[in-house]
């Protein structure tokens, strides 16, 4: 799987290792996400996260995890324990997990050496720009280039640019991770992008070595059959349902949703019911619930309790018209996969990312970002629209059949094998 385009990127047969063969090359893993350390020493993580590295593990046979940990006494019920095959084999590097700029300051020096520890032990880095307060690759992959490692930059996400509609203070600290970002991706190996647009912005025309890999976790059997998705559909009776599932902070269009469902109470009442579904942490779930107590009387707006990744989050999703997507900033949509897997089309941003999985008018209905005017008349149309809701969602069902998380991986490993074969370093 992989949008390729021309001279950066169509991925021929790997050159060196033989196509298909494992990476056996001590291979170190930068990410954001959070493993928990029980008081037994246990680690524990996401079911969805959990599941992405099962997939790492299928072709890399040294791999080192390096992430934030949180010391806890208990864990959550709907977490995966990482002391059992295959995570057994992983091996970590433990960060501080600080919560806010003076925290990350404190805590700066202390990362800086585990990362330079980290990069020593390997010979491949993969590293992305994600993280907060610290972005992980604007540390890892300066210095992976100095150790002279191999390096995979990975773009899935840039909430920086959500800020050029903030204060001048955040555009600014946006237009700095911009440049810095663009500085990092020219030191990389191997670039991947979860869009298109991302590569076309972040990269020179004629970059070698630059691919757009979707990013999507679906599995092949969560994808509805045609009779399943009409079954789906037949089912649907009364208020015209509409989910936001998604990380409760401001670039997911937080702000801009809530304004959207009041500036539309009076139009669509109790025709339309909007739910909000939390994907783990988010500052802002305090204000989506005064939120729907303030518009208690004038429209239906729920918070549900957090699902779990899988089979019971497409259940989720089965169940309702229409998936919201108000981001403020391009991104990894996988949400939008997840939600056309189901038959259920998407009303959201126009972002780099958003439109090149939903097609306004054919799987989904789409606005410019930060437009409460627009996203209040998506609502209304929906609300008296579910036969075309349906429609798309059928049609939108149709564009995902191979964007599976296999897929994904197996299209990354054999990129990974094109590059390391081509540039056959001293230590590759």
């Amino acid at each position: 799987m992989g949008t390729t385009f021309p001279d950066r990127g169509r991925a021929e047969a790997p050159v060196g290792p033989e196509a298909g063969s494992p990476i056996t090359l001590p291979y170190i893993l930068f990410v954001c996400a959070p493993l928990e350390i029980d008081e037994q020493g246990r680690r524990w993580t996401a079911a969805s996260w959990a599941k992405d590295l099962a997939l790492h593990l299928d072709y890399i046979t040294d791999l080192t995890l390096v992430s934030p940990a949180i010391r806890t006494k208990g864990c959550s019920s709907t977490l995966i324990s990482l002391n059992q095959p295959p995570f057994d084999r992983l091996k970590y590097i433990d960060l501080p997990c600080p919560t806010s700029r003076w925290g990350a300051l404190k805590t700066l020096p202390n990362h800086l050496m585990q990362y330079w520890r980290a990069v020593e032990q390997g010979r491949i880095v993969h590293a992305g720009f994600a993280g907060w307060p610290i972005n992980q690759g604007l540390l890892a992959i300066p210095i992976a280039k100095i150790r002279g490692r191999f390096i995979l930059a990975n773009v899935e996400s840039s909430f920086w640019r959500a800020s050029r509609s903030a204060s001048w203070r955040r555009r600014l600290q946006g237009s700095l991770q911009e440049v810095l970002t663009r500085i990092c991706l020219r030191m990389g190996d191997v670039r991947l992008f979860t869009s298109q647009a991302y590569l076309q912005e972040l990269m020179p025309s004629g970059a070698p070595r630059a691919y757009v890999t979707p990013a999507t976790w679906l599995d092949d059997e969560w994808i509805l059959s045609e009779a399943q998705a009409h079954e789906a559909w037949a089912a649907k009776r009364g208020p015209v349902r509409m989910l936001f599932a998604s990380r409760l902070i401001p670039e997911k269009g937080v702000f801009v949703l809530l304004s959207a469902i009041k500036a539309a109470a009076a139009e669509v009442g109790t025709d339309v019911e909007f739910s909000i579904h939390p994907i783990g942490e988010g500052g802002l779930r305090e204000e989506c619930i005064a939120a729907a107590r303030a518009l208690a009387s004038r429209a239906r707006v729920t918070i549900l309790d957090e699902v779990p990744f899988g089979d019971p989050f497409m259940r989720l999703l089965r169940g309702f018209d229409a998936v919201l997507l108000p981001s403020l900033s391009d991104e990894q949509p996988r949400i939008a996969y997840e939600a056309l897997s189901q038959a259920v089309p998407v009303i959201g941003s126009a972002t780099g990312g958003i439109r090149e999985v939903v097609e306004s008018g054919v799987n989904g209905r789409l606005s410019a970002p930060n437009n409460v005017d627009r996203l209040v008349e998506s609502f209304i149309w929906a609300g008296r629209n579910r036969a075309e809701l349906k429609d798309m969602g059928l049609r939108g069902l149709a564009s995902v059949r191979q964007r599976t998380h296999k897929a994904m991986h197996r299209n990354r490993h054999e990129l990974l094998l094109q590059a390391l074969g081509e540039l056959r370093r001293p230590g590759l």
